[in-house]
């Protein structure tokens, strides 16, 4: 019976000793892991430097509409004037027939309410958010004013 128990034990030593042998073995292939897929799978960062050097470019944004639902539609393209909002460029799309939008006016704030069938839903947290040039913006949306090229988001999303 004695024997049985140093066996044991002397199982229990080289598992100690070969745990930091274990660990550096780990560490050196994760780390060869990420320099190799840094080297095969390079970051590709697209930046936009500059918008179409043409007349629609330099007076117009783009507007894409997430439903949450998987639907997304989009209008490149839209011609806006000075001092356009979000809200107003909303309005212009509105006014075209290809969707319906309403908004409330609440303690002297203008807010979107709803686009065509999807309204903001406070029981479940999710309303429409804005984002522009991929940055969501804390302005409201009638205050938010846009600039030629600008990129904007408009999504009804879980806050």
């Amino acid at each position: 019976m004695e024997k049985n128990r140093c066996g044991t034990h002397d199982t229990l030593v080289a598992m100690k000793r070969a745990l930091p042998s274990v660990v550096i073995t780990i560490v050196a292939a994760l780390i060869a892991g990420v320099l190799v897929g840094r080297y095969v799978f390079p970051a590709k960062i697209i930046v936009r430097e500059t918008v179409a050097r043409n007349e629609a470019a330099e007076s117009s944004v783009h507007l894409m509409l997430s439903y949450g639902n998987g639907i997304v539609r989009t209008w490149n393209t839209v011609t806006i004037g000075e001092s356009t909002s979000v809200l107003d460029l909303l309005k212009l799309v509105a006014a075209t027939g290809a969707i319906a939008l309403r908004t409330q006016s609440t303690q002297g704030k203008l807010q979107l309410v709803g686009i065509d069938a999807i309204a903001n839903n406070p029981s479940e947290g999710r309303r429409w958010i804005y984002w522009v040039n991929n940055i969501e913006e804390p302005r409201a949306i009638d205050k938010y004013y846009l600039r030629p090229g600008d990129i904007v988001v408009v999504a009804y999303t879980k806050e």
